[in-house]
């Protein structure tokens, strides 16, 4: 397929580590002035903040998060970061963790949408 150019668009993947499965989120922002290196940057930092802060402590101490890497969808030629400050970061819930084969899923509507700029999001258990 085809690269489609998506202009002021920074596309994160958040990349875990679970047991001996590998699991990765796809997220999608839209920049209201163009994007750079340093906004990239600055999300990814945001974005493991945010999972130490909040996902942390109701992820199985089986799974980390060990790689965050962030993409400009100007042209398939942008630049990608790769974001590893405080990584991996391992969850800290002792409790069983869910069955490998069950998960939630949350989804919004696709961009082309009115006020959505987050595609749709698996996580796990």
């Amino acid at each position: 397929m085809a690269f489609i150019p998506a202009p002021n668009v920074l596309q994160a993947r958040m990349r875990y580590n679970w047991g001996a499965q590998l699991i990765e989120n796809t997220l999608y922002f839209v920049g209201s002035a163009g994007v750079t290196v340093a906004l990239a940057n600055s999300l990814g930092a945001a974005l493991v903040t945010w999972w130490n802060t909040n996902f942390k402590p109701i992820t199985s101490n089986l799974m980390a998060l060990d790689q965050v890497y962030i993409s400009d969808l100007t042209a398939d030629n942008s630049f990608t970061v790769a974001y590893s400050t405080g990584l991996p970061l391992v969850g800290t819930n002792a409790t069983e963790a869910l069955p490998s084969t069950w998960h939630t899923a949350f989804h919004s509507a696709p961009p082309t949408e009115a006020g959505a700029d987050v595609d749709a999001t698996t996580w796990p258990g």
